[in-house]
């Protein structure tokens, strides 16, 4: 295993460190241990790359899909992330997955980018809460890390307080 050995150790002799940087409490290290850990990739190959002969152009990431696969949409998005990293092109991307049937398709209906209706209404709210918790004179991530909190749980999430 390759490491870091100089920030391995300060990380590991001052495990409060990490939170101190991002500006939490201390206390948020309480529960955490601190390691190495090697990942391994896995080979991945597409079904189909489309690449573009300009920069104006979007790359097109093709996947197609015949048999149930509930791990689909998270193996897809990591064989994307690793080919930008490894050949880091400059154009915009787009993914298509193409399914025999609509049973087929796992419904992970979450949207990686700004390219669809759902994705660009999620980037705006975003952007939307953001800007109101910095007008209000609220940490948005410590709001945004409270909404999710509770959206797990179940929990309907407050409106944005207004800065006392």
């Amino acid at each position: 295993m390759h490491t870091d050995t100089i920030f391995y150790q300060i990380f590991l002799t001052f495990h409060t460190l990490l939170f101190e940087l991002l500006g939490q409490p201390t206390e948020n290290a309480e529960g955490y241990n601190f390691t190495s850990v090697e990942v391994k990739e896995k080979a991945f190959r597409f079904d189909g790359i489309f690449m573009p002969d300009s920069m104006e152009k979007s790359i097109y990431f093709v996947e197609v899909q015949f048999q149930p696969k509930p791990e689909f949409y998270w193996e897809l998005i990591t064989e994307i992330n690793i080919y930008l990293n490894q050949y880091k092109p400059q154009q915009d991307w787009q993914a298509v997955a193409l399914f025999a049937k609509r049973s087929l398709d796992p419904t992970f209906r979450r949207s990686y980018g700004t390219r669809s209706t759902e994705g660009s209404l999620a980037y705006c709210s975003i952007l939307s809460v953001i800007e109101t918790c910095r007008l209000r004179k609220i940490d948005p991530w410590d709001y945004i890390a409270m909404v999710l909190t509770q959206a797990r749980r179940g929990i309907k999430h407050p409106p944005i307080p207004v800065a006392s």
